[in-house]
């Protein structure tokens, strides 16, 4: 197997269709490619509504 540009578009196209954040690749010895994923961003917007319900019932 030898490395190909599209190969590696593809590779990565199919990692963010999952939902998951790129966060480089690496080209193999044997010309094949590996996508490095890093977890999904968790959302923040239920601690910040929790935090500002939190600040309404403190007074």
């Amino acid at each position: 197997m030898t490395f190909s540009s599209p190969q590696l578009k593809k590779a990565i196209k199919v990692a963010q269709d999952l939902g998951l954040p790129v966060a480089g690749f690496e080209v193999l010895a044997d010309g094949g490619v590996r996508v490095l994923t890093s977890p999904p961003a968790q959302s923040n917007q239920a601690d910040a509504a929790l935090d500002q319900w939190l600040k309404t019932q403190n007074g």
